[in-house]
């Protein structure tokens, strides 16, 4: 195989700007009060809902990809919803 241009050699044509701002994970709870606790007979309850990989805020306008954290450029990582509650008895 020959190699006439040189093509093979390292270039920065394809380097782009991946300066990003992403929300990773949010989590929002609510513990209910010490009276109503003490009426259903539990020492604590409280429900939560999360997110993880909610979106990219602010991202470079020269960068062509789907996610800078993604890796080679393939598939952006999952948005994942949790929720659920914590009961102490």
């Amino acid at each position: 195989m020959t190699d006439n241009n040189f093509e093979a050699r390292a270039s920065t044509y394809f380097i782009e700007n991946g300066a990003y701002l992403k929300l990773r994970n949010l989590q929002l709870g609510y513990t209910l009060n010490k009276k109503l606790m003490t009426r259903l007979k539990v020492k604590s309850c409280r429900f939560y809902i999360g997110g993880d990989n909610l979106g990219i805020l602010l991202k470079s306008k020269s960068f062509t990809g789907l996610d800078p954290e993604s890796p080679a450029y393939a598939y952006p990582n999952p948005t994942v919803f949790t929720g659920g509650v914590n009961l102490k008895f």
